[in-house]
């Protein structure tokens, strides 16, 4: 079992569990992987506007410039665009301080490969390795790496968005930064599509990234969209902007899966939709994957987490992945999910449609989804209980064949996630409040044999 690295990077509390010592050691042994691979090595470093991100970034870049590796630092930026100005400057690697849609006191460290995309499963364990031995040999005098400026990036970033299409789409568009990475670049890339921008919790402010704002908490962007009747759509990002969720002009959300939905066939129309299909999560809506097979579409299913979508869209040659939570994968684009580019062909596909946003997202007729989460003391060792397993079994076959249901550890946070979906909404809710209590129990257990 990996000590350092989940499913999206290293995560974990700032100064805490993740302190500046382990982000020096990342850092360090990075740099003595890529000093492997070649004599002189360049790495990008974004950030998010966490508080912690300045301690991080400089413990990350202090490790690979003892590494005799020059640092080009990007300030804060969304994780897209660390991953496109990987993959389209000199650099060997990519790393990204960030803790996307986590509370403020999280942060965290991904790391992308000189292609763009995320660190494999083996080279993220080639990297521990090295983290735990922490033994390099270090180079000094003119061989000790140094730290630049390449904020430019950004904007060559910004430019590669506002390139993608010459469609005009002069509505009015409410968009929520969350506080966090997109607020710098959200304006300017939108408006290249003829739209009138307006900003909600749109500067860069660490004390308050993703509290009560952004794609985790919907409620202040719907309300504006209801209260601005000349609003069309609203789209809101999380803290890091590598996804993205809409509301309609009638105030209504339009979820990952509604995203997917409606860029499936567009993406085909357009014949970018390589593979002829789509790889989604087990979260994905049942109604979603239906209404896609019906139009003839293959559907590739995963796990959770953009990881996993990544190897479904290899696996299957296709070029189009998404969440219910907003977390797009367009290959064609950029190597990893895009919130800023999501919202940017949103805006395409209402230019090319000239239909509102409430009709597009009625690409299927979702079946009653049900999510919970709780906080539990050992999120690994309980989903593994077997009173869980056999609960999940009955669970199942209550739902009969229509129905499903998961329940997973958390691939960030230490919660037990539970998801629920049947046509019949009643069995829904059992189910899952069945599940929930369950859940609750085993874990007070947990808790007491610890005390």
């Amino acid at each position: 079992m990996r000590r350092y690295f989940g499913t999206d990077g290293v995560r974990a509390v700032a100064n805490a569990e993740l302190s500046a010592e382990l982000a020096f050691a990342i850092g360090l042994a990075l740099g003595e992987q890529l000093c492997h691979e070649q004599a002189h090595s360049e790495v990008l470093i974004g950030r998010d506007s966490r508080l912690s991100g300045d301690l991080l970034e400089a413990a990350v870049g202090a490790g690979l410039m003892a590494m005799g590796v020059d640092v080009l630092t990007l300030g804060v930026v969304p994780t897209p665009a660390v991953a496109w100005a990987t993959r389209h400057s000199h650099a060997q690697a990519g790393v990204m301080i960030s803790a996307s849609h986590n509370p403020i006191e999280d942060n965290g460290i991904k790391i992308f490969a000189k292609d763009g995309f995320k660190l494999t499963d083996d080279q993220e364990e080639a990297l521990e390795s090295a983290i735990d031995a922490n033994h390099p040999t270090r180079p000094i005098g003119a061989k000790v790496g140094r730290r630049q400026d390449a904020s430019g990036l950004r904007l060559a970033y910004v430019r590669h968005l506002s390139g993608l299409s010459s469609a005009r789409w002069d509505g009015h568009v409410i968009v929520d930064c969350a506080w966090g990475a997109a607020a710098p670049l959200a304006r300017q890339a939108l408006e290249a599509s003829g739209a009138r921008v307006t900003l909600l919790h749109g500067a860069p402010d660490g004390k308050r990234i993703n509290v009560r704002s952004g794609s985790t908490d919907l409620t202040s962007l719907k309300r504006a969209v209801r209260a601005r009747r000349g609003a069309a759509i609203g789209v809101a990002f999380d803290g890091d902007a590598d996804r993205a969720l809409a509301v309609d002009e009638q105030g209504e959300v339009v979820t990952g899966d509604h995203l997917i939905g409606m860029f499936a066939p567009w993406f085909r129309h357009k014949g970018w939709l390589s593979g002829d299909g789509v790889a989604v999560t087990v979260l994905a809506n049942g109604g979603l994957c239906s209404a896609l097979k019906a139009q003839g579409l293959k559907v590739v299913e995963t796990k959770v987490g953009d990881r996993y979508l990544l190897e479904g869209l290899r696996r299957s040659n296709l070029a189009l992945a998404g969440e219910p939570s907003g977390h797009l994968l367009a290959l064609g684009f950029n190597t990893t999910g895009d919130g800023l580019l999501t919202a940017r062909l949103l805006l395409w596909l209402l230019a090319e449609s000239n239909k509102p946003l409430s009709v597009l997202k009625q690409s299927f007729t979702p079946y009653p989804h049900l999510e919970s989460a709780l906080a539990v003391w050992d999120k690994q060792r309980l989903a593994k209980d077997p009173r869980l397993e056999a609960a999940l079994a009955a669970s199942q076959e209550a739902l009969g064949p229509m129905g499903r249901v998961t329940v997973r550890p958390s691939g960030t946070e230490p919660l037990i996630r539970v998801m629920v979906e049947s046509q019949d909404v009643a069995i829904c809710m059992r189910v899952r409040d069945n599940l929930l209590g369950l859940i609750g129990s085993l874990n007070q257990e947990m808790v007491a044999e610890s005390s």
